[in-house]
């Protein structure tokens, strides 16, 4: 059997699974779709109104988390490439950490998140408790992401950054950053759809609050955690359900696509 027969076979089942999933979500949820739904508040625990609050909520919570989870991971991953690569032990203990913060629970996230930001801060069930706890989460990948791109950058590069005596900020602007696009964007797509899909982290740190926020130190449900409510919690509230989880492929695909868009004329101008 050649390895393409092989391949074929392998994937097939994976990809009609696949199509039979969202094929159940589009036909399923886009009935009664409309301007309303996306801005009108919850009613009757979703069975009935809109979703116009949990959007709100999911949007502010998701673009905290990118904003906060960056920056933090360049400059970790920046520092474990041009400093501590300097000392195995340290390096090889810290790319241990990685692996496995990457591999925790969610829900232990969430408990730290609750102890951390929601008790010992003070800032209780809020969007901002919950965009510091989820960036916590993806910390860990978004590094190894950056890293693992870093390590395999053209040594050149850096020991030309050296040579000239730039400085780590320097470097990081002109040969990092530029040199990394691609996995930057990538890190922040990941990071995005993970944040869009966490429940358990955000049930402790943000809450299950469905009106709209007046600041990110209000509580608010997000879309997943709407979903996971109306699904188990409120009876009869299977259909409901499906529509939200329709609106939440329709919010994953329009993220990944405006990323694309954005990465794709940034590396046109980046050419010129």
């Amino acid at each position: 059997m050649s390895k393409k027969i092989l391949v074929a076979l392998v994937s097939i089942p994976v990809i009609v699974l696949f199509g039979m999933m969202i094929s159940n979500i589009i036909l399923g949820g886009h009935e009664g779709l409309s301007w309303d739904y996306f801005v009108t508040e919850v009613a009757r625990s979703g069975k009935s109104g809109g979703i116009g609050p949990v959007l709100v909520s999911t949007i502010i919570v998701v673009l905290m988390t990118l904003l906060i989870s960056t920056p933090f991971s360049f400059c970790c991953a920046v520092f474990l490439s041009l400093v501590v690569s300097k000392n195995r032990f340290i390096l090889g203990f810290s790319e241990i950490s990685l692996s496995l913060l990457s591999g925790l629970p969610s829900i232990v996230f969430g408990l730290f998140g609750s102890a951390l930001f929601g008790q010992t801060l003070g800032l209780g069930y809020s969007l901002l408790s919950g965009a510091l706890t989820l960036s916590c989460m993806v910390l860990p990948f978004y590094t190894k992401i950056l890293y693992d791109n870093f390590k395999i950058l053209p040594r050149e590069y850096l020991l030309s950054a050296k040579a000239l005596d730039l400085s780590l900020f320097q470097t990081s602007k002109n040969v990092l950053i530029p040199m990394n696009l691609y996995a930057i964007a990538a890190g922040a797509i990941f990071s995005m759809s993970r944040a869009l899909g966490e429940t358990a982290a955000l049930v402790f740190t943000s809450g299950y609050v469905d009106r709209y926020p007046h600041s990110i130190f209000d509580s608010g449900r997000t879309l997943s955690i709407h979903i996971y409510d109306l699904a188990l919690n409120v009876p009869a509230g299977d259909q409901a359900a499906m529509k939200a989880s329709f609106v939440f492929l329709l919010l994953s695909l329009s993220i990944n696509f405006l990323f694309s868009v954005v990465l794709k004329k940034t590396l046109q101008r980046g050419t010129r």
